[in-house]
């Protein structure tokens, strides 16, 4: 209900005139309240995006009802509903006048060139367990895992049929010094017992190919 609170007070709650409306975003509200991260119910976040777009839709319809009912209480409302938005936007928002603004950094031009560097070395087919800020770079493939999937099992499938033999992976890639400690030992062994070598580091991204035996009986 606290979330619910968050999407429609901004709206000084006008969306819950028209619930009709606002069942367009009931789906995407369920996934984010249901799961076990708490920043798909943030306000900073993009997760928000379809509730507030039928939020909007349903106070657009709710301000309706109330200015055809009453015109005068619609004025008033109409009021409120500025200052609620400039409340919301100072507290929850992220401009230069709220509470907790964009950092001037974010806007700063990142850069990229290991991520390219490592994506010139695979090949278009290859699988790969890469660092998530790679893993969408890289889902033009059949397959491809978060480092380090698969084998660590994280944030995936409990189901075995959904993993591949760990000697088909022919590529790690990951950005240097942003393991959790599980996942950089896992890796320093890979490379201790020469399951994958040949690193090629570059912008802070290092490549490692697959150095081990073949696989027997493909995947």
């Amino acid at each position: 209900m606290g979330y619910l609170g968050q999407i429609t007070s901004p709206l000084s709650f006008l969306p819950l005139l028209a619930p009709i409306t606002l069942l367009i975003g009931l789906p995407q509200y369920f996934i984010n309240i249901l799961t076990i991260n708490d920043f798909t119910w943030s306000m900073m976040y993009h997760y928000q995006a379809i509730p507030s777009v039928a939020a909007i839709a349903a106070a657009i319809e709710g301000y309706a009802l109330v200015r055809k009912r009453a015109n005068t209480f619609a004025r008033i409302w109409l009021c409120v509903l500025i200052f609620s938005t400039g409340v919301s936007a100072r507290s929850w928002g992220m401009l230069p006048f709220s509470d907790s603004p964009i950092p001037s950094s974010i806007f700063t031009e990142r850069d990229v060139s290991g991520w390219h560097s490592a994506l010139n070395r695979i090949g278009p087919s290859d699988i790969v367990s890469a660092h998530y800020s790679f893993v969408p770079h890289a889902t033009h493939r059949e397959v491809v895992y978060t480092f380090p999937n698969p084998w660590i099992k994280t944030n995936f499938l409990n189901s075995n049929d959904k993993y591949v033999k760990t000697c088909s992976i022919m590529w790690i890639v990951v950005e240097d010094g942003s393991l959790g400690t599980a996942a950089q030992k896992l890796l320093n062994t890979l490379v201790a017992n020469q399951t994958f070598g040949e690193p090629q580091s570059s912008g802070g991204v290092t490549s490692y190919k697959y150095t081990g035996p073949a696989c027997n009986g493909g995947r």
